[in-house]
């Protein structure tokens, strides 16, 4: 038997993932589309996307994808945080990124 992907992961979690989501995800895990759910493929996908979101600001729709897109990565990977044996310091870890943000 095979392992599940990260997007086959994705794709069976509740609730489901909105269909005319489900392609923004898969591009936005292209890199990594055949490779087991982790939190760090999750993480870094989600910066990418919070990436080319910042990169577009003024452009409301289409960072606003953008962002959802991120917003769904990283609430998945908190998800995977939460069944690893210490989910405090996995959920720490996933947060620190974004403490250091800069806010320019």
């Amino acid at each position: 038997m095979n392992p599940e992907t990260v997007v086959q992961w994705l794709m069976r979690t509740e609730p489901r993932t909105p269909g005319s989501f489900r392609g923004r995800l898969e591009t936005a895990l292209e890199g990594v589309a055949h490779a087991a759910p982790d939190m760090p493929r999750l993480e870094g996908a989600a910066h990418a996307e919070l990436e080319k979101a910042r990169r577009r600001l003024g452009r409301n729709r289409e960072s606003a994808f953008h962002l959802l897109v991120a917003d769904g990565l990283l609430t998945s990977a908190c998800a995977l945080a939460a069944e690893t044996p210490a989910p405090g310091a996995s959920l720490a870890r996933l947060l620190v990124p974004f403490d250091r943000a800069d806010d320019s």
